[in-house]
């Protein structure tokens, strides 16, 4: 999930993108290739979500008023 105009986005983290290799692999590549093109990732885990999903809603918040929305 992104917005293009603060050039934030979420990445989630399942099981397959640990279990996975070549797909871990990948994940480092996309996110770097992210972050070279001025984007933030906000990386959130399966157990994140389950257990905080309060701390996710803030670093997103947190990260989208850094990029300058709500504002």
């Amino acid at each position: 999930m992104g917005w293009r105009e603060w050039q934030a986005a979420v990445e989630y983290d399942g099981i397959q993108h640990w279990a996975d290799r070549y797909q871990r692999s990948w994940d480092f590549e996309r996110i770097a290739l992210l972050e070279a093109a001025g984007w933030s990732v906000v990386r959130v885990s399966a157990e994140m979500l389950s257990r905080r999903p309060e701390a996710i809603i803030e670093r997103v918040v947190t990260k989208l008023r850094q990029r300058g929305a709500f504002g």
